[in-house]
């Protein structure tokens, strides 16, 4: 049941403990001083002080007793200032006697001070209070005789009144002291007593309370230390459900912990070390297609070279081709100008024809309109009978010979007329055809040319591009060589890193794993490791 106490709860019940005995050995060490103190007070203020008082009352009745004895001795001069002096001391051991009037402690000690009153009053009344009388008087017979009679003899009864007073203010001082003593005896033998009691008990608890402390503590620095040489085959057993034990159990949780995490690390360790040899192969196989790349762009670059210089001469002879389509568009253009003023002055021609044709029309009824004119002149002649019949028929046959002439050259002449018409005509639309030809062959040369344009600029915009190309095939080649690098680099980084991974699994390998927890980690990690196409996990350092 102790065992399950906490640390703080025994240390509060052995503080509790401690304190407690201590209280009770200052309780009765203040107790005993505390009688001792009242006993001392009682002494000093009932007996010591009252001694005192009495003492100085035995003086100053001395002082009285030798005032009055050397004033009866001497001369009368010398009565005054004894007379005053025994006043002075008389009043002075009534005050002393007043003050001890007020420290009557038993009844016995009443008695006796009124036993010493009595004699007091009687000594002061029967003897110095006479000679004091006489010698205020001048009567120093007197005085003498009060002196040396009563005076004489009742100051050592007074006298002894007053040392049985003293006598038993020391012996009551004594029976005190005596009290006090034993008091203090059994004081100390209790306290001794306890204090032994403590130390003992004080002893066997703290021994119990160290070595149920330290017992566990030691436990724990000893898992602590072998956790601390790497051994985590620790069996540690809790016992208890103090805070030692919840250290013991939290050192157990920490050991189990330590073995998963050691485990796990050692697990990472080695998968780090496989993904570092497997990353080394990646990067040393990139690297190696990566040169392969650079080589390949280094031809594909020259081959662009050798088609940009092969567009490039393309593009020439496009614009030189361009140049001589333009001429002949030109040539074209010109020839279909001439031909167009050919069709108008055709034109001009068939219009010329058709008016000459006109007029021959003209002519033709001109020499129609003779004939019937010539006609009815003669049937005009032959009414009239004014002429000859035979002039007037050979007039009237030649009017009508000419006017058949003229109607007949009319006619050839309409025939050659026609027949020019007809050749125009056919001419003109030949000319017609000639210039829609013409016309089509300037369109044809225009778009011969502009297609010829066209191929020059994509010959330009291709010739660009393929510039562009090239320029991304240099930058290509660039940037392949700097991956390279940067492959070459991951490559040694992933060297280092496998040679770290090595150095960790050295680090890791120095503790040990209980073979169930070993078990147990890799169970745990399996599903969660990474698969490599390796033989091992191992690190081969």
């Amino acid at each position: 049941m102790l065992k399950n106490l906490t640390i703080r709860v025994r240390l509060i019940a052995v503080f509790t403990m401690l304190s407690l005995l201590l209280l009770a050995v200052g309780s009765t060490s203040l107790a005993s001083l505390g009688q001792t103190h009242d006993t001392l007070r009682t002494v000093y203020r009932e007996r010591l002080l009252a001694l005192g008082n009495l003492d100085a009352m035995m003086r100053l009745m001395l002082g009285n007793q030798l005032a009055v004895v050397r004033a009866a001795n001497s001369d009368a001069e010398n009565l005054p200032q004894a007379i005053e002096q025994v006043e002075q001391n008389r009043n002075a051991a009534s005050k002393l006697w007043q003050e001890y009037s007020e420290s009557f402690v038993t009844e016995e000690e009443k008695e006796m001070a009124e036993r010493f009153e009595a004699a007091h009053r009687h000594f002061m009344l029967d003897a110095l209070a006479p000679a004091l009388a006489a010698a205020k008087a001048g009567d120093i017979d007197t005085m003498r005789a009060l002196v040396n009679g009563p005076v004489e003899h009742m100051f050592p009864k007074l006298r002894i009144e007053l040392e049985r007073l003293a006598d038993y203010q020391v012996d009551h001082s004594r029976r005190q002291y005596l009290a006090s003593e034993d008091t203090y005896a059994r004081q100390h033998t209790l306290v001794i007593a306890l204090l032994l009691a403590g130390l003992a008990l004080a002893i066997s608890v703290g021994c119990w309370l160290v070595r149920s402390i330290t017992q566990p503590l030691n436990r724990a620095v000893a898992v602590a230390q072998a956790v601390a040489r790497g051994d985590l085959t620790q069996q540690v057993e809790v016992t208890a459900n103090d805070e030692t034990g919840q250290l013991l159990a939290a050192l157990k949780e920490m050991n189990a912990g330590l073995a998963g995490m050691v485990g796990n690390v050692r697990h990472s360790t080695d998968t780090l070390h496989a993904a570092s040899a497997h990353i080394a192969d990646d990067d040393r196989d990139l690297s190696r297609r990566i040169e392969e790349q650079a080589r390949t762009l280094e031809d594909t670059a020259s081959s662009m070279e050798e088609l940009t210089c092969t567009v490039r001469q393309n593009a020439d002879n496009a614009r030189q081709v361009n140049l001589l389509a333009q001429a002949a568009a030109n040539l074209a253009t010109r020839g279909g100008a001439a031909v167009f003023q050919a069709v108008e002055r055709m034109d001009a021609i068939s219009t010329s024809s058709l008016r000459m044709a006109d007029m021959i029309g003209v002519i033709d009824s001109i020499a129609s309109q003779t004939g019937r004119l010539a006609l009815d002149a003669a049937a005009e002649a032959q009414r009239a009978g004014g002429a000859s019949p035979e002039g007037c028929a050979m007039v009237a046959s030649e009017v009508r010979d000419l006017a058949q002439r003229s109607a007949a050259a009319a006619q050839e002449v309409r025939q050659l007329i026609d027949h020019s018409m007809e050749q125009v005509n056919a001419g003109s639309t030949l000319v017609h055809q000639a210039g829609a030809t013409m016309n089509e062959v300037v369109q044809a040369v225009h778009r011969v040319s502009g297609i010829i344009n066209e191929i020059t600029a994509a010959s330009h915009e291709q010739s660009t591009g393929i510039a562009r190309v090239s320029e991304a095939l240099l930058q290509m080649d660039s940037a392949t060589q700097h991956n390279t690098a940067l492959v070459e680099r991951a490559a040694a980084a992933a060297a280092s890193m496998q040679q770290q991974a090595c150095a960790l699994a050295k680090t890791v390998g120095v503790f040990r794993l209980a073979p169930q927890g070993r078990d147990a980690v890799q169970a745990a990690n399996k599903p969660h490791s990474l698969q490599f196409p390796l033989a091992s996990l191992k690190p081969n350092c």
